[in-house]
Protein backbone atom coordinates (compact mmCIF):
# COMPACT_ATOMS: atom_id res chain seq x y z
CA UNK A 1 0.00 0.00 0.00
CA UNK A 2 0.91 3.38 -0.89
CA UNK A 3 2.64 5.77 2.33
CA UNK A 4 0.45 8.50 1.73
CA UNK A 5 -2.85 6.17 1.82
CA UNK A 6 -1.55 4.75 4.99
CA UNK A 7 -0.88 7.54 6.88
CA UNK A 8 -4.26 8.92 5.59
CA UNK A 9 -5.80 6.03 6.99
CA UNK A 10 -8.54 6.46 10.10
CA UNK A 11 -7.79 10.41 9.48
CA UNK A 12 -11.10 12.45 10.50
CA UNK A 13 -12.41 15.88 10.48
CA UNK A 14 -12.46 15.26 14.14
CA UNK A 15 -8.81 14.45 14.63
CA UNK A 16 -7.64 17.10 12.10
CA UNK A 17 -9.82 19.44 14.24
CA UNK A 18 -8.19 17.95 17.89
CA UNK A 19 -4.75 17.99 16.54
CA UNK A 20 -5.34 21.86 15.23
CA UNK A 21 -7.01 22.84 18.82
CA UNK A 22 -4.16 20.87 20.84
CA UNK A 23 -2.06 22.42 18.59
CA UNK A 24 -2.80 26.08 19.21
CA UNK A 25 -2.99 25.42 23.47
CA UNK A 26 0.47 24.07 23.38
CA UNK A 27 1.63 27.55 21.23
CA UNK A 28 0.01 29.52 23.97
CA UNK A 29 2.07 27.57 26.68
CA UNK A 30 5.34 27.59 24.89
CA UNK A 31 4.52 31.84 24.91
CA UNK A 32 4.00 31.34 28.50
CA UNK A 33 7.04 29.54 29.07
CA UNK A 34 9.09 32.51 26.43
CA UNK A 35 7.95 35.14 28.20
CA UNK A 36 9.24 33.67 31.54
CA UNK A 37 12.44 32.73 30.75
CA UNK A 38 12.81 36.64 29.02
CA UNK A 39 11.60 38.37 32.34
CA UNK A 40 11.71 36.01 35.79
CA UNK A 41 8.90 38.28 37.12
CA UNK A 42 6.25 36.70 34.65
CA UNK A 43 4.23 34.24 36.22
CA UNK A 44 1.93 32.48 33.59
CA UNK A 45 3.94 29.48 32.92
CA UNK A 46 4.39 28.27 36.35
CA UNK A 47 0.67 28.97 37.20
CA UNK A 48 -0.40 27.09 34.13
CA UNK A 49 2.19 24.02 35.20
CA UNK A 50 1.11 24.37 39.20
CA UNK A 51 4.21 25.49 40.71
CA UNK A 52 5.35 28.26 42.37
CA UNK A 53 7.51 31.15 40.27
CA UNK A 54 10.23 30.30 42.70
CA UNK A 55 10.57 26.90 42.06
CA UNK A 56 9.96 27.96 38.46
CA UNK A 57 12.90 30.29 38.67
CA UNK A 58 15.26 27.98 40.18
CA UNK A 59 14.65 25.12 37.30
CA UNK A 60 13.64 26.92 34.63
CA UNK A 61 16.89 25.53 32.78
CA UNK A 62 15.20 21.98 32.87
CA UNK A 63 12.63 23.26 30.68
CA UNK A 64 14.77 24.86 27.75
CA UNK A 65 13.10 22.15 25.18
CA UNK A 66 9.95 24.00 25.21
CA UNK A 67 11.92 26.53 22.71
CA UNK A 68 11.41 24.11 19.97
CA UNK A 69 9.59 21.78 21.66
CA UNK A 70 6.01 22.01 19.82
CA UNK A 71 6.20 18.59 17.98
CA UNK A 72 7.43 16.27 20.36
CA UNK A 73 4.66 18.03 23.08
CA UNK A 74 1.71 17.44 20.51
CA UNK A 75 2.97 14.02 19.69
CA UNK A 76 3.36 13.27 23.91
CA UNK A 77 -0.20 15.26 24.14
CA UNK A 78 -1.20 12.01 21.75
CA UNK A 79 0.20 9.12 22.53
CA UNK A 80 -0.54 10.05 26.98
CA UNK A 81 -4.13 10.75 25.89
CA UNK A 82 -4.22 7.23 24.28
CA UNK A 83 -3.19 5.84 27.19
CA UNK A 84 -4.60 7.55 29.66
CA UNK A 85 -7.73 5.73 28.37
CA UNK A 86 -6.11 2.55 28.16
CA UNK A 87 -5.91 2.43 31.41
CA UNK A 88 -9.03 4.13 32.38
CA UNK A 89 -7.56 7.39 33.81
CA UNK A 90 -10.70 9.65 32.68
CA UNK A 91 -12.23 12.76 33.35
CA UNK A 92 -9.25 14.61 32.43
CA UNK A 93 -8.90 18.17 30.66
CA UNK A 94 -6.40 19.22 27.84
CA UNK A 95 -4.60 21.35 30.07
CA UNK A 96 -3.94 18.28 32.03
CA UNK A 97 -2.32 16.24 29.41
CA UNK A 98 -0.41 18.79 28.11
CA UNK A 99 0.90 19.69 31.06
CA UNK A 100 1.68 16.14 32.01
CA UNK A 101 3.12 16.08 28.68
CA UNK A 102 5.29 18.72 29.72
CA UNK A 103 6.74 16.82 32.29
CA UNK A 104 7.53 13.64 30.85
CA UNK A 105 9.52 15.35 27.63
CA UNK A 106 11.36 17.37 30.41
CA UNK A 107 12.30 14.02 32.13
CA UNK A 108 13.30 12.36 28.90
CA UNK A 109 14.86 15.14 27.83
CA UNK A 110 16.90 16.33 30.48
CA UNK A 111 18.14 12.71 30.95
CA UNK A 112 20.28 12.51 28.30
CA UNK A 113 24.06 14.08 27.62
CA UNK A 114 23.30 16.24 24.51
CA UNK A 115 23.42 19.92 25.21
CA UNK A 116 21.63 21.14 22.32
CA UNK A 117 17.98 20.72 23.19
CA UNK A 118 16.69 21.71 19.73
CA UNK A 119 18.26 19.12 18.30
CA UNK A 120 17.11 16.66 20.92
CA UNK A 121 13.53 17.64 20.03
CA UNK A 122 13.80 16.96 16.45
CA UNK A 123 16.14 13.64 17.61
CA UNK A 124 13.33 10.32 16.62
CA UNK A 125 15.32 8.53 19.04
CA UNK A 126 13.72 11.35 21.78
CA UNK A 127 10.70 10.74 20.42
CA UNK A 128 10.89 7.17 21.03
CA UNK A 129 11.61 7.13 24.42
CA UNK A 130 9.23 9.77 25.55
CA UNK A 131 6.86 7.12 23.75
CA UNK A 132 8.46 3.99 25.61
CA UNK A 133 8.06 6.20 28.96
CA UNK A 134 4.29 6.88 27.97
CA UNK A 135 3.62 3.28 27.16
CA UNK A 136 5.15 1.97 30.45
CA UNK A 137 2.83 4.32 32.68
CA UNK A 138 0.36 2.57 35.03
CA UNK A 139 -1.54 5.31 36.14
CA UNK A 140 -1.69 9.06 35.82
CA UNK A 141 2.26 11.23 35.50
CA UNK A 142 3.51 12.44 39.11
CA UNK A 143 5.33 15.29 38.82
CA UNK A 144 8.68 15.49 39.89
CA UNK A 145 10.17 18.35 41.78
CA UNK A 146 6.73 19.48 42.07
Amino acid sequence: MNLKILLLVGLTADKVIEAYNVYNAISEVLTMYRKTRRNSSKDEFAQYIGVTQTWMNENINGFRFMNTGDIILLNAYKNLKDQYEKKGIVGLKQKDIIIDSIFIVRDVINKEKENNVSLLTKNSGIFSKVQVEIGNLEKRVEHKGV
